[in-house]
């Protein structure tokens, strides 16, 4: 499933669920918490971008703050951070 069809998914489920996701915009990832999970995770942006599919450009704009961070990208890192936080 691509990102545009997942996102028209979450758009159809926060709809009927009633989230409002303007108040959620609040405590979206911040362009220094993508800094910081990245280098969490030992890689560079060139890294995560070959990693993720991305390009570095669109990888560069989120972490200088010129783009919103999509929830998915968002979702991915926590769960990538948390698992090599729980790695030996």
């Amino acid at each position: 499933m691509r990102e545009f069809e997942i996102s028209v998914e979450y758009d159809k489920m926060s709809h009927r669920l009633g989230i409002d996701w303007d108040i959620l915009s609040n405590f979206a990832m911040k362009h220094a918490d993508l800094s910081y999970a990245v280098a969490r995770l030992g890689w560079t942006q060139v890294t995560f971008a070959e990693y993720s599919g991305y390009d570095c450009r669109t990888i560069g704009r989120w972490i200088s703050g010129a783009s919103t961070i999509p929830l998915l990208v968002e979702k991915h890192l926590d769960l990538l951070v948390a698992i090599r936080d729980r790695m030996p």
